[in-house]
């Protein structure tokens, strides 16, 4: 019997957790990180250009070979363009501390395979770093629009339940106890099985046929009622 409880209490926490909401990257505000032209950080001897989930055009500086590209890495030398993050690659992470921030991470697999990461913390506006590590790089941003915006709470007018509510309330609250308390002492206590188990099961479904005989009866035409009044002769004067 333990082990039933126990299962039925996993099944249960699981389907909580499934149903509660996750986190997406649209419930973050990132508005403010819309420009007219592309954000741009010096890494080492590269020019990173990049935008927050938007493409950068080819009128945008020297083109890349991806027009899909959400980064570029320029060399400030040789003017060399190269995509290292394809916005359809696009792969969303929320820090463990949602309210703290999230990672946006984009694949380029084309010519010379890049991974481009950039993570927004919640905080005050700094100024974006970037580091190159291989074949990844990653920018690291405080910025208010990593911060997870609260939902404003609402508080509905609080309204009195009316009698028949109340009256449901108890019915269920009695029926739930009766449930709850009888199958088990049937069990254990009496070593019934079946549907011996519920508590006067037999009452139970003698009821539900009697209700269903009720209402077989309400649509059955033997139990329709003609309309009107049926004429009645006087007979007395013949």
């Amino acid at each position: 019997m333990s082990k039933h409880i126990s299962l039925m209490l996993t099944i249960a926490l699981a389907t909580i957790s499934c149903l509660q909401s996750k986190v997406t990257i649209d419930d973050y505000d990132l508005s403010s990180l819309k420009q007219d032209k592309p954000f741009e950080v010096e890494i080492t001897d590269n020019n990173l250009r990049f935008r927050v989930r938007d493409v950068i055009k080819d009128y945008e500086g020297t083109p890349c070979d991806c027009e899909t590209c959400v980064a570029q890495l320029i060399t400030l030398q040789t003017n060399y363009c190269q995509c290292i993050g394809d916005n359809e690659t696009e792969e969303f992470k929320p820090l463990a501390d949602e309210s703290q921030g999230f990672s946006l991470i984009y694949n380029y697999t084309e010519n010379a395979p890049k991974v481009f990461q950039l993570n927004m913390l919640c905080g005050s506006k700094s100024e974006p770093k970037g580091k190159e590590n291989g074949n990844t790089v990653t920018l690291t941003w405080t910025h208010p629009a990593g911060c997870l915006p609260k939902k404003p709470s609402v508080h509905p007018e609080k309204k009195k339940l009316s009698f028949g509510s109340i009256m449901l309330i108890i019915i269920a609250s009695l029926l739930f106890l009766y449930f709850a308390a009888g199958i088990p002492l049937m069990f254990f206590a009496f070593k019934k099985r079946g549907i011996d188990i519920i508590p006067f099961g037999k009452v139970w479904m003698k009821l539900f046929a009697l209700v269903k005989d009720g209402c077989l009866c309400l649509v059955s035409p033997l139990c329709k009622r003609k309309q009107g009044y049926a004429e009645v002769k006087d007979t007395s004067a013949v």
